[in-house]
């Protein structure tokens, strides 16, 4: 009879295992990280996000790629890091010889088609950095958009001139 008990407390504690298991894959919205720059939530597919080894200590810069595969348009609202103190979102812009960095609540992400946060445009920074990210390492960060939710992806930390050469392309 102890041996059935055991068994049995055995088989609950498994399926109970198996429910958590299965819960975590499904919070956040269907949130999953992928690979290294790459992460998916609903409909939103994140590709190719990169982090630029930051020339000051205070900030660093995010390059990344939204493609909206759904019928609903998303917004990008924020972002976030535990090596920042706060995450913004920015829009790089030229007039004449003047080029200024302005901030923005949102990057719109249509349905059916891609948002591209890359250099001269849409970009996201990091500030007051609490830990200064090096070439090599992964960087957590969590992006929020205001219909499909959070997702956090680990984003490698590249050189410039590594960012310079994974977009120009073969």
């Amino acid at each position: 009879m102890t041996r059935v008990r055991i068994q049995l407390g055995a088989a609950i504690v498994a399926a109970i295992v198996l429910a958590v298991v299965i819960a975590s894959a499904y919070a956040g919205g269907g949130a999953k990280a992928s690979s290294q720059g790459s992460a998916s939530i609903g409909a939103l597919r994140i590709r190719d996000a990169k982090l630029v080894e930051p020339a000051s200590p205070d900030q660093a810069v995010i390059y990344l790629t939204v493609r909206n595969t759904g019928n609903t348009d998303d917004e990008l609202i924020g972002v976030t890091s535990s090596i920042a103190g706060a995450g913004m979102l920015m829009r790089e812009e030229t007039q004449g010889l003047a080029t200024q960095m302005l901030p923005v609540q949102d990057i719109a992400v249509p349905a059916h088609s891609t948002a591209t946060l890359k250099v001269g445009g849409f970009h996201a920074m990091l500030v007051n950095l609490n830990s200064v990210p090096h070439r090599g390492e992964t960087v957590p960060v969590t992006l929020r958009f205001a219909r499909a939710g959070e997702v956090t992806l680990r984003v490698p930390v590249v050189t410039y001139e590594q960012l310079e050469q994974s977009n120009s392309g073969p």
